[in-house]
């Protein structure tokens, strides 16, 4: 965050923005870093929200919505996760997931499964991109919260 300040500070310095004679040192400096940091976080706003749900090594993401990747992640399991649970779904559409980087990436992912019924599949992709189903709970709604599971 400093190296940000300092470059913030350097270019507004670089590009003319001038302060009054009348402040001192400080207070120039005061005025400058809370410009700064008034303009970083006004310009980098939708930055920080999407650094805010990125997760260190080991930690569980917030609940983001599901896109094509996921889909295709939750399709190339799917007769697995049938068979896991002993019935066919009509139809797999991932609505929601979360992810853990380990290594890998683990997915939790909600999959809504038809006539308002959901399941909630663990899935492994590995460091060589395959993908794996490692477990399935079954007997999900809507409103279930995708946690964490074995």
């Amino acid at each position: 965050m400093f190296r940000w300040v300092a470059a913030a500070v350097l270019v507004l310095g670089l590009v003319g923005f001038q302060i009054t004679d009348a402040m001192n040192e400080q207070e120039e400096l005061e005025f400058l870093i809370d410009r700064v940091l008034k303009e970083l976080t006004e310009d980098k706003k939708s930055e920080v929200d999407i650094a805010a749900t990125k997760r260190i090594s080991g930690g569980l993401s917030g609940p983001l919505k599901a896109n094509d990747e996921i889909q295709g992640y939750v399709d190339q399991v799917k007769y697995m996760a049938e068979a896991a649970v002993g019935r066919s779904f009509e139809k797999f559409e991932a609505k929601l997931y979360r992810y853990q980087i380990v290594a890998g990436i683990n997915y939790f992912v909600k999959v809504d499964t038809g006539d308002g019924k959901f399941v909630h599949v663990r899935l492994y992709k590995s460091l060589q991109g395959e993908v794996e189903l490692n477990s399935i709970q079954d007997g999900k709604t809507e409103t279930d919260k995708l946690e964490y599971f074995k």
